[in-house]
């Protein structure tokens, strides 16, 4: 069954169970994509945190690359413009911590380099230190120059700053049930830049 998760008891003893204690399909009941990757991280909460890719719709996300976020009711789904390659979190490794506490997940897409803040509610991306992925441009040489004038200068910070404000710029939508608010893509008109 695609586009399901399952959860098992894990016991130390010998004895194995077939049966999971909790299984689902969260975009179900739907023919859905294969997940194909989940990770589970404990949190102070008690309730852990779900990340997986994958396992959307076949018919309305069939050519989708979405990556999902789940955390007792919270449910956010992270619709991307290239392919998820990899994606980790950035938590506690230590023996003596009782729980993971994630604090940031790193996606890794075809296209470009994707950083979610997870303590912060939302689950907002953090702002990329590029102005606009380098794959998307037309850029066949650079260089160093020196001098810049002061006026060129202002120009691409005000720049950088106006993209900052503009964030979400990666199509995230937030669902929960069956609404689902969208975040249109913002785009930075170049004549507005310059």
């Amino acid at each position: 069954m695609t586009g399901a998760t399952s959860v098992w008891a894990v016991t130390n003893g010998d004895t194995y169970n077939h049966q999971p204690v909790s299984s689902t399909i969260p975009y179900g009941p739907f023919p859905c994509k294969a997940i194909n990757k989940i990770l589970w991280r404990t949190t102070q909460t008690g309730s852990p945190m779900l990340l997986y890719s994958g396992g959307m719709p076949r018919a309305s996300y069939g050519d989708r690359h979405c990556l999902t976020i789940q955390q007792d009711k919270d449910h956010v789904t992270l619709d991307f413009t290239s392919r998820v390659i990899d994606f980790f979190t950035v938590h506690s490794i230590e023996h003596e911590q009782e729980f993971d506490e994630p604090s940031a997940l790193v996606v890794l897409l075809e296209e470009e380099l994707v950083v979610i803040d997870l303590q912060t509610p939302g689950w907002p991306s953090l702002p990329t230190p590029y102005l606009a992925p380098l794959h998307s441009s037309a850029i066949t040489c650079s260089f160093h120059i020196s001098s810049v004038p002061p006026k060129l200068w202002e120009r691409l910070v005000n720049a950088g700053k106006a993209q900052q404000g503009r964030q979400h710029a990666h199509g995230l939508s937030s669902q929960a049930g069956s609404k689902t608010a969208q975040r249109k893509q913002a785009e930075c008109d170049p004549s507005a830049c310059w």
